[in-house]
């Protein structure tokens, strides 16, 4: 029985690898992530997060020599918007959760920049790796409380009731249709 045991702990580490993977913000958090290396390697001269921004330079790289992994890659970002809207309108709103998204967004991003002060940058891969994993923690815990956020004001405008036009009042005789009237393209008589 205790093989069974280790059976199942591998096949449940296995399963949330999987759906980390085919989770519907996957491809978005991805490829916004990588902007955001993009943006703190070179913009704020922070070399211990380019982690990301590597991983798209060599994926790039590929693509260049390879219609297949440029087919592939179009469709990974081809599929970032429509998969993310998805993920939008299937979210169940709870306030707890959202506001719980954001504290361990801030709490990760915090650390992150604090163990940044404490472990400063070697140019070792293993400082990359683990800077990489921790901002990716980060960041999909923030884009997941932005897109709670938005699905919470999207939800409180659907629950606003809508403004109730009051009739038109018109001047007396206004409403009944009559056909002695004459047509606007017709002269004035006397």
């Amino acid at each position: 029985m205790a093989s069974n045991d280790g059976h199942q702990a591998l096949a449940e580490i296995f399963g949330a690898t999987l759906q980390l993977v085919f989770h519907l913000l996957f491809p978005f958090i991805t490829i916004s992530l990588c902007l955001v290396s993009y943006v703190l390697l070179f913009w704020f001269h922070m070399p211990e997060f380019g982690l990301w921004f590597g991983l798209w330079s060599m994926t790039f790289d590929a693509a260049r020599g390879n219609v297949w992994v440029a087919v592939g890659l179009g469709v990974f970002v081809l599929s970032a918007l429509p998969l993310t809207w998805i993920a939008y309108r299937e979210q169940q709103v709870q306030v707890s959760q959202i506001i719980l998204r954001w504290i361990i967004a801030a709490g990760v991003i915090f650390f992150m920049f604090w163990l940044r002060t404490q472990w400063p940058f070697e140019g070792s891969g293993w400082q990359l790796i683990i800077y990489g994993l921790i901002m990716y923690a980060g960041w999909a815990s923030l884009t997941e409380g932005v897109l709670g956020a938005l699905a919470i004001a999207g939800h409180v405008r659907r629950a606003w009731p809508r403004p109730i036009k009051p009739p038109s009042q018109a001047p007396h005789g206004a409403g009944a249709q009559r056909d002695d009237r004459r047509r606007a393209d017709e002269p004035e008589t006397i």
